[in-house]
């Protein structure tokens, strides 16, 4: 009983983890897309 939930424990923390480096990548992409490829500029033509 007590192994079992700490294995799940171990689940959910990993879970977390990996949702939170996503997160992370995904606003670091948007930032770095923002500051060098703003919106007015439509990118080279």
């Amino acid at each position: 009983m007590m192994k079992e939930a700490m294995e799940t424990s171990d689940v959910v923390v990993a879970a977390l983890a990996a949702m939170g480096v996503v997160v992370l990548v995904i606003v670091f992409v948007y930032v770095v897309k923002n500051t060098f490829f703003p919106k007015e500029d439509k990118g080279p033509k």
